[in-house]
């Protein structure tokens, strides 16, 4: 009974007959792994794992036990143990595609050797073809390491590891046909970052094409239309823009696919200092603003996401830890963190006695086209990979990530 209420996706349901089977044989490790895996979705992480350690104890080669003990074992950043035991279960099963793809996420997690982590993704997608998330996680890798062409045919599997990725268009995909004399339409994906990122790429597709419509974030529609003028700019909303949705629309494409057709390698790169374009009567009343704070260079900061997660946080920095940078007394530093961060900021004040000069009259989340103006104003900008490195790589301003 558990078992079918796991298979109909009633998992705390199916939580309840599980213990109910281990009150009547304690010592049921198909019970334990199965509970285990259930905790394991309900975010009880700790227990979990209890309960697979208890099933192996039982059948030391309960190959399905030991994986997902490992896999556990990564989400509690016990990267260690997590590998013997994700290493334990492919000794016993080496088609293992979840244990190789583990294997390759914690691996990726320590920062190990990149051609490690991309073979055990190679070997979970082996044995597993249609396993979209080592699909994409090998695409990542083999980005970085330069294998441009492929990495970006890998990376298309990310709209099936994120169910999300998706728009209610009508028009068939774009699979890289000649876009002379036709009209395509280009959609954002991901997040604010993302979206400013591939709009490198929209100075090609309009050359290309005789048409574009780009839909994009609300926020980012008046930086778009300045940057991009050869291209009908919409904002993304349910339902879509009409003008998304016409007849005369040849093609569709998510952003991200852009580049697999038009930066195919390193040299297809343009070596271009900048993309968007801020709005030079705000840039000029921000750096009014900057030249109040005195003389000196005046340095943009963010250190972090709004959004964490275990994939994201090991990008990001507290701003304690930024206790070198403003010690710096010849600059002034001018916050870009676009979230709640006052808490923060008076920590900093208190514990380095700098302050960090908070723009007046601006929401840094919300009115993009004043933060982008902000930006370009600035002497130089120091920043984790966020929206904030994005948008001030693209106005071209002096970045440090």
């Amino acid at each position: 009974l558990g078992n079918i209420l796991r298979s109909l996706k009633r998992t705390a349901e199916a939580a309840v007959r599980y213990r109910e089977a281990l009150e009547l044989n304690p010592d049921y490790a198909k019970a334990h792994n199965n509970l285990g895996v259930c905790l394991k979705e309900l975010k009880e992480i700790d227990v979990a794992a209890a309960h697979f350690r208890r099933a192996i104890e039982l059948e030391p080669d309960f190959v399905e036990a030991v994986a997902n003990l490992g896999s556990s074992l990564v989400e509690l950043e016990n990267f260690d143990e997590a590998i013997d035991f994700l290493e334990q279960a492919l000794r016993l099963k080496p088609d293992f595609a979840d244990a190789h793809y583990n294997l390759g996420k914690v691996l990726s997690t320590r920062c190990e050797m990149n051609d490690r982590v991309i073979q055990h993704y190679e070997q979970a997608i082996a044995a597993s073809p249609d396993l979209a998330d080592a699909h994409f996680s090998l695409s990542t890798h083999l980005l970085l390491k330069g294998d441009i062409a492929r990495g970006w045919e890998e990376f298309s599997w990310r709209t099936r590891a994120h169910k999300n990725l998706s728009r209610p268009f009508p028009h068939p995909f774009w699979q890289g046909e000649p876009l002379t004399g036709k009209t395509l339409l280009v959609w954002g994906e991901q997040g604010v970052g993302d979206e400013i990122l591939f709009a490198s790429v929209l100075p090609d597709v309009i050359r290309a094409a005789k048409r574009v419509i780009v839909e994009c974030e609300p926020r980012l529609v008046s930086l778009f239309t300045r940057a991009f003028p050869a291209a009908e700019i919409v904002p993304r909303s349910d339902p879509p823009h009409p003008h998304t949705l016409t007849a005369d629309i040849d093609w569709q494409s998510p952003a991200g696919n852009l580049p697999r057709w038009f930066r195919p390698t390193l040299e297809s790169f343009p070596a271009q200092a900048a993309y968007l374009i801020p709005d030079a009567d705000r840039v000029a009343r921000w750096k009014d603003w900057l030249d109040t704070l005195g003389p000196g260079p005046k340095v943009g900061i963010a250190w972090r996401s709004m959004l964490s997660g275990e994939h994201r946080d090991p990008h990001y920095t507290k701003l304690t830890q930024w206790s070198h940078i403003l010690a710096n007394r010849e600059v002034s530093f001018i916050n870009l963190q676009y979230d709640q961060c006052q808490p923060e900021l008076e920590s900093a004040r208190e514990a380095f006695g700098v302050e960090i000069h908070i723009p007046p009259g601006i929401d840094l989340k919300d009115e993009l086209d004043e933060a982008a103006a902000l930006t370009a104003a600035l002497d130089l900008v120091i920043t984790a990979g966020t929206s904030v490195a994005a948008t001030s790589g693209a106005l071209g301003q002096k970045t440090w990530m």
